[in-house]
């Protein structure tokens, strides 16, 4: 669209650094209809062909209609740039979901090499990711499966104590199905213990599942979860009602720009994301905590 405009004088801005390739530019080229490089066969004929080999002539016609400017340039008046990572934990949920699909990114490494699937891992790497953002992100079936609440156990007498009683006779307790120890964990009707992922991951992807230790037909009604301890449940509701569906990420990034608007009220932010969605996200809590997007 850009090539049809009418006009009699043509320049282009980019920040994209062309001083090792200039791939890119003869897209500039064809913009400003500078010819004859402006023609593909002439561009790869006497640039292209000639940076690649390292000769002087292709670099020689392109600085004489190239001007650049770094940072260190006086004329910009750029000062200097501060970069300070900052660390944030994940909450319980986020937690949650990444330490599972963490577990499914070492199931799938586990297998033969032969047998790996790449791009399935590389898929569920960019999950942990998303996660790492917002949990929002993420698959809807992946993101429920944490979501889903389960009855608790106390109102089973009988189920809780067979609860009581395994975790009593084992000093730590591990799911049947991943072999590892689960600080969230389920116990069925029919009186197994598993992890609360593991479990509901069977229960979902299969049409009719079962119990994996004695067969029985099981749904998620069948679950109960074990009870939450006082203080534990106390920690969770204080947290949910403050900082309520934000992300750990957002939330610290929402503490960050009060405090730059606390030191310089008229100061401007420019917030980046490597996803559009995480900006999305991002419009109604930063117009609820006073910042104009």
């Amino acid at each position: 669209m850009v090539m049809h405009l009418n006009s009699k004088r043509r320049w282009a801005v980019t920040t994209t650094p062309t001083k090792d390739s200039y791939v890119d530019a003869f897209a500039f080229m064809s913009f400003l209809d500078f010819e004859p490089f402006s023609n593909r066969e002439s561009w790869n004929q006497f640039i292209q062909r000639s940076i690649n080999q390292g000769l002087d002539s292709g670099h020689q016609c392109l600085e004489a209609i190239l001007l650049r400017r770094t940072k260190d340039n006086e004329l910009l008046g750029v000062p200097p740039t501060t970069i300070e990572i900052l660390y944030v934990e994940l909450n319980e949920e986020e937690r949650k979901v990444y330490n599972w699909i963490k577990g499914e990114v070492m199931h799938l490494m586990r297998k033969d090499t032969k047998r790996v699937k790449f791009p399935a891992v590389l898929s569920t790497i960019l999950h942990l990711c998303q996660v790492c953002a917002d949990v929002a992100l993420c698959p809807s079936d992946l993101a429920n499966t944490f979501r889903l609440t389960l009855e608790d156990v106390s109102n089973n007498p009988l189920l809780l104590r067979r609860l009581l009683e395994t975790l009593q006779e084992c000093e730590a307790y591990e799911c049947p199905i991943c072999s590892s120890p689960s600080a969230n964990i389920v116990i069925t009707r029919c009186s197994h213990i598993f992890c609360r992922v593991c479990i509901l991951r069977i229960i979902q992807s299969s049409g009719s599942p079962r119990c994996p230790l004695c067969r029985r037909a099981l749904s998620e009604s069948d679950l109960f979860s074990a009870p939450i301890e006082p203080s534990r449940a106390d920690s969770t509701s204080s947290s949910s009602s403050s900082d309520e569906e934000l992300s750990s990420k957002t939330s610290a990034l929402i503490k960050f720009l009060k405090e730059s608007r606390e030191q310089k009220p008229t100061a401007k932010s420019i917030v980046f994301s490597q996803y559009r969605k995480v900006l999305l996200l991002l419009e109604v809590p930063l117009k609820e905590a006073g910042f104009k997007t």
